[in-house]
């Protein structure tokens, strides 16, 4: 969208560039604006213009008429394509104009009103992008008017406001299908000059009202055609531009006093407004436009007199804190291998150890794989560990706790085994046992030969227990003749 300047030089306004952070909550997670918010220049205009109107249709964004120093009427118009950064010119208004609003629907650019020999119209011409040619048999408006906004819902434009001498309230819609324009319900106050966006099928009008620099903001419901005025403009505002990203307004430059920077954010959902970083170059009478989620503020006036310089701003990006990550875990011979999933917005991941459940010491940063060998461990302790996902917005839950040990590896190749026991009076003992409970006995007896340990060893018969609730045997060391290990793999 567009907004409009007087046609006369402004004194730029210095002002101090604002520094924006905003932390906020969604659900249960926090939320940090902590990308974005940033302003470049790109390529200039061919032709300097202020008062123009511009407009974004399939990824291009259109400057179209407007003023240039001198004040004439421009009937030129130029393209710009964002992926190239360059410009182009198309195909000539039939008609010189500035302060004409414009809309798109489809293909199509609406362009209505405007001033042309010093005087409101209510002609209306439609751009066709595919074919670059003007069509003028549009059905022309039942009020003239000019600096005046328009905005799209369900296929059909708005046209709201302007000037026709006076400051007007009158809100037009046009059905293209019908080629015809109903007048709809009046705004609450006169304006011109003024700023229109659309969220959510919902239109809202801000900036000078009753023809002050007001900071007063309506929204308008097309379905029961009825206005309501809503949250302020953190300061009165006119001939600035307005865009569209994610469901939230943006309100740049134009004049208070003077030539502005300023940037204000509008949550429709919270009805709140922000302040956002400042633009590069203060100006009013600017046009503005959204392609890919990127800001494109387009000519205008300031002090130095009219712009054909062009900034792109891209707005901040609400970035999540990462939620936690699922981890598993295995131990070897003197290291622990960890395991986690990948989390959605995660940019690196921490490690975190310890040596009792619930208490760890990150031993790892900027981990950016999904697994992570930690060979600082001793072989028999336990540890218990967590991995937490970090990203801009900082450092999320941790994970599940998972307890490793790492252990000597076996001198078994199998899983479990038969060892058989054979006593000094010629008894034969056999079990099955697992190659943990094996080993487990190996310890005892080779402590026991040594002079330590028990005097005995406990096998828990865990097979033919019939009506036992539990049965056990108690090998004793100094019975013991020799004994075979057979392993094998379940």
């Amino acid at each position: 969208m567009n907004k409009r300047g007087r046609g006369v030089l402004k004194w730029t306004q210095i002002l101090a560039s604002l520094v924006f952070a905003m932390v906020f909550w969604v659900g249960a997670q926090v939320v940090v604006c902590a990308e974005g918010d940033t302003w470049r220049t790109v390529s200039s205009m061919g032709t300097a213009r202020h008062n123009a109107s511009i407009v974004a249709v399939n990824g291009k964004i259109y400057a179209i008429g407007g003023s240039n120093a001198s004040n004439t009427y421009l009937n030129t118009m130029e393209e710009y394509n964002p992926s190239t950064d360059t410009w182009t010119p198309k195909a000539n208004i039939p008609q010189g104009r500035d302060g004409t609003a414009v809309a798109v629907i489809e293909n199509k650019i609406y362009l209505m009103g405007g001033m042309y020999s010093g005087n409101p119209q209510n002609l209306v011409y439609a751009y066709d992008t595919t074919t670059n040619t003007w069509s003028t048999d549009i059905a022309s408006m039942q009020y003239a008017r000019a600096y005046s906004e328009a905005a799209v819902v369900d296929g059909r434009i708005y046209i709201i406001a302007g000037n026709n001498g006076n400051g007007i309230d009158k809100v037009e819609m046009y059905d293209p299908t019908t080629n015809q324009w109903q007048e709809k319900q009046s705004m609450p106050v006169q304006t011109w000059g003024h700023g229109v966006a659309i969220v959510d099928n919902k239109i809202y009008v801000m900036g000078n009202a009753d023809g002050i620099n007001s900071n007063k903001v309506f929204e308008y419901n097309v379905t029961s055609n009825s206005w309501t005025q809503v949250a302020n403009m953190p300061v009165g505002k006119k001939y600035f531009g307005t865009a569209v990203v994610n469901e939230k307004i943006y309100v740049i430059a134009g004049e208070s006093s003077n030539s502005t920077n300023t940037v204000y954010e509008y949550n429709p959902v919270s009805n709140q407004w922000d302040s956002v970083a400042n633009a590069l170059t203060s100006r009013d009478s600017l046009g503005a436009a959204t392609v890919i989620g990127k800001i494109y503020a387009v000519g205008g006036l300031n002090s130095s007199g009219t712009l054909a310089t062009v900034e792109e701003y891209t707005p901040p990006t609400p970035v999540i804190i990462p939620s936690a990550p699922v981890l598993t875990g295995t131990a070897g011979n003197a290291v622990t291998n960890l395991s986690w999933d990948a989390v959605t917005g995660a940019t690196s991941y921490s490690v975190k150890r310890g040596t009792t459940s619930g208490t760890y010491t990150t031993i790892a940063n900027g981990v950016t794989a999904t697994t992570y060998t930690d060979s600082s461990v001793t072989n028999g302790n336990t540890y218990y560990y967590v991995v937490a996902a970090v990203n801009t917005a900082g450092e999320g839950e941790d994970s599940n706790e998972v307890v490793l040990t790492p252990q000597t590896p076996s001198e078994f190749g199998g899983d479990r085994a038969i060892i058989t026991i054979t006593m000094i009076n010629g008894l034969e003992k056999e079990y099955d046992l697992s190659i943990p409970d094996i080993e487990d006995f190996l310890d005892w007896y080779d402590d026991r030969a040594e002079g330590t340990g028990d005097a005995y060893y406990v096998i828990k018969k865990n097979y033919n227990e019939g009506p036992f609730v539990d049965r056990r045997d108690y090998i004793i060391f100094d019975k013991i003749q020799n004994f075979e290990i057979c392993d094998y793999n379940e």
